[in-house]
Order: C-alpha cells, then structure tokens, then sequence
C-alpha cells in the first residue's frame, strides 16, 4: 500500500460547492493523496480533469448509486488510506499530513460546522478530550473518518446505505476489527451542515441484526464494553418504542421476541 491518502468525493449537490470541495483538497500540504469524484454533475467533467490532474471521475445518478458505486471501488484503492468526503465540506490544508502522521486503522477528527450566526464551531472543543466513545455518544460520522484500506479490504465491510445508522454501523466494524483507533482532536473537516444522532428503524436493526451480533462478540473480546454497551443502547435499546407503540399483537410479539434476544448480547 502506498502511504497516501484517496478522498472519496460524493460530488452530487451544489457544482459550485463541490469546487469548492475540490480545490480544498487541492491545496493539501502533502501531495499524497489521489481524488475520486462520484460526480452526478455531467458538465463539470471536463472542467474537474482540466483542473484536478490526475482525478478519477465515476459518474453515479443519485446517492443510492454513490453508496453501490463506492462501495465497488473499495477493492480498488492501494493507498493505506480511504477519507469520504461530502460535496459541502472543505478540509483543512494539513489533513493528509495529519492522516499518514497519526497510522491509526480509524481516525476520527474533530469537525466544524456552521451555528446559527452562520460561523464555523468545531463540534467537540479544544479543551476537552474526545474519544471514541463521546463520537459514539454524539453520533459517528462517515464524512470526518479516515480509515485503513486494507482493514476494509480484508474484512469486505462497506456502506450498507446511506441513512446515519448504516453510516455508523460501517464505521463501527471498522472500529471493530482495527487494532488501532484514534480521535485527532484537531479540526480537520469543515462542514456546512451535521445531522444529528438518528435512531434506526426497526427494519435497519431487523436486517443487521447478526452483523451487531459479530460487533458484540468483537468489542466484548477486545475488552472495549463501553462500546459494546453504546452499540446495544443505539441499535437495540432504541427499539423499545417501537415495539410499544405496535398495536398489531402478533406484530409486537415477534419483536418482544427478537429484542430480548439482543438485549442480553
């Protein structure tokens, strides 16, 4: 693996945020990096290769076709490094510095997005230390991760979807089969806009119920029980009031069923 870094580009809003996007790429310190742009925007091809030497362009319609496309590329890269990066995020001049310095498998930065006086607030502040648990806590976030592309590689883990669950599902079995994750407490991304923590549907945890299972069994193993306990509060817990608020009695026996069971995980 080369020791550089490929930015994943979700280049499907605004042609002249995702520029913008671009060009904050562009003036990384360090050179070591390669730009892939999943770009929906058809007339800015020619301008992206005018101006990006040496970027890859994959055309995709929409974000469902972002997640299955990147998701296919995943094989591809042989830099040590794989950033997501969304169309409205400008990242700081010295993140690819900050990435290869660092070598954790998982990195988690500190983010900034915009207040209600529309300036820029880190999410987590200078003076008080974040780890990976507070990130959990506050809502994982695929677009401020830098994660070990061989840890991906090796274990096939990709991007179910694209709601908040599936994005910190994915970036919880990364976790999970690093032996390495850190927080860089520094503000690396720059974001317009951050959703907040959301709960899964019932169908989300229904469908990945075994994966949350093997990341059970991977934390308790590892000893990392914090992040066992938030993963069961955020994807099984959470469940509860769903399952209170069905009035279809075979319905609501089936998920008292399935909720005990992954309640003791």
């Amino acid at each position: 693996m080369q020791d550089s870094v490929t930015f994943l580009v979700k280049a499907t809003g605004n042609r002249h945020k995702i520029v913008r996007c671009l060009n904050s790429i562009a003036r990384q310190t360090n050179p070591n990096f390669h730009i892939v742009a999943f770009l929906s925007v058809a007339d800015l091809q020619k301008r992206l290769r005018r101006d990006y030497p040496g970027i890859t362009i994959i055309p995709v319609a929409d974000t469902p076709d972002f997640v299955a496309k990147s998701n296919a590329f995943l094989a591809k890269p042989e830099t040590a490094f794989v950033m997501y990066v969304n169309y409205e995020e400008v990242l700081a001049p010295n993140c690819v510095d900050v990435i290869l310095s660092r070598g954790a498998d998982v990195l988690l930065c500190n983010i900034s997005r915009k207040n209600t006086k529309n300036r820029f607030a880190p999410r987590f502040s200078a003076e008080k230390e974040a780890d990976v648990l507070l990130h959990m806590k506050k809502g994982l976030l695929l677009w401020n991760a830098a994660l070990r592309t061989e840890v991906l590689q090796k274990n096939g883990l990709s991007l179910s979807a694209y709601s908040a669950a599936m994005q910190e599902l994915f970036l919880l079995e990364a976790i999970a089969f690093s032996e390495r994750s850190e927080v860089e407490q520094s503000v690396l991304v720059y974001k317009d806009t951050l959703a907040s923590k959301q709960t899964p549907t019932f169908d989300e945890f229904r469908l990945h119920k075994k994966r949350i299972k093997t990341l059970s069994k991977r934390f308790q193993k590892s000893g990392q029980l914090a992040l066992k306990q938030q993963l069961i509060m955020d994807f099984v817990v959470s469940q509860l009031s769903n399952y209170y608020a069905d009035s279809a009695l075979l319905s609501r026996h089936r998920k008292r069923r399935l909720l005990k069971k992954y309640l003791v995980l």
